[in-house]
């Protein structure tokens, strides 16, 4: 069964313009929601004993705001994981400025590398182990949505969101 996560992975394949990467978004998040009853999840690793997977995207201008402006955000902004596993989280970048996911409650602080060729994403790829349980924010630590002055970085759902670390 195909998920937001395979959909997204395809999508950083393929060299796309913004319309091209968000009508598949769009497309694929249409077909996962209704494969997984509209909830999103990471997924665990076939490769590795224990090992989470989280797959984000991260877009500059590309989600309005209740502003009427266009915000940079990560897709998607939450996601769960379990409690003393491993998870390798895969950011695939088509922004052509650095971001970061920064949760000073799990000790996170990853800087994600902005793309070098429009419409090829940069991919960073990192693993971190959550040790405590509880819904902890998260956002973007570096200067971004620059038109907005930084309001993505205060708003979850656009560069900030919640990490959901349930018990093992």
């Amino acid at each position: 069964m195909a998920t937001l996560f395979d959909g997204l992975k395809g999508l950083a394949s393929r060299k796309l313009d913004r319309r091209g990467v968000l009508a598949g978004l769009v497309g694929t998040s249409a077909v996962a929601l209704a494969a997984c009853g509209g909830i999103a999840q990471s997924k665990a690793s076939a490769g590795a004993a224990n090992e989470q997977q989280v797959y984000l995207t991260v877009m500059g201008s590309i989600k309005m705001g209740p502003d009427g402006k266009m915000h940079d955000a990560f897709t998607p902004a939450d996601f769960s994981v379990v409690q003393n596993r491993p998870v390798k989280v895969t950011v695939y970048s088509y922004d052509d400025a650095p971001h970061s996911i920064t949760a000073p409650a799990l000790k996170l602080n990853q800087v994600i590398a902005p793309r070098k060729t429009k419409g090829t994403p940069a991919v960073t790829t990192f693993t971190f182990t959550p040790t405590q349980t509880g819904k902890f924010l998260w956002n973007c630590d570096l200067p971004c949505d620059g038109d907005a002055n930084g309001w993505a970085m205060q708003n979850p759902g656009y560069m900030s969101g919640y990490i959901t670390v349930t018990p093992a």
